[in-house]
């Protein structure tokens, strides 16, 4: 490679660091799905979920677990994490967690 090539991607290579990067390593809405096992048996299911709402991005865990598995010990827990959008950096928000397990709410 000659040195007028390695010096222009060296440079373009310090642009992209340096710019600002104006949007999100992932797009909105996006949502994860998983499916919980234990001993090989399908025990429930969690997802996440990432929205924009207003000035926030939250992002949203679900964790239930399968009717056969709820017969012995029901979950139903969500969590709900907020960042405010900023010019600069995404600031923390709030964080609201609802656990249910075994009928019991907290």
């Amino acid at each position: 490679m000659t040195f007028a090539r390695q010096s222009g991607m060296a440079v373009f290579i310090l642009v992209l660091l340096y710019l600002p990067s104006a949007s999100l390593p992932y797009t909105l809405p996006e949502r994860l799905e998983y499916d919980l096992t234990w001993s090989g048996i399908k025990a429930g299911t969690a997802s996440l979920d990432t929205i924009e709402n207003g000035q926030y991005i939250q992002f949203i865990s679900r964790a239930m677990s399968s009717d056969v598995v709820s017969v012995f010990y029901r979950v139903e827990d969500l969590a709900v994490s907020s960042l405010k959008k900023g010019p600069h950096k995404n600031l923390p928000g709030t964080l609201q967690l609802q656990v249910e397990d075994l009928g019991r709410t907290t």
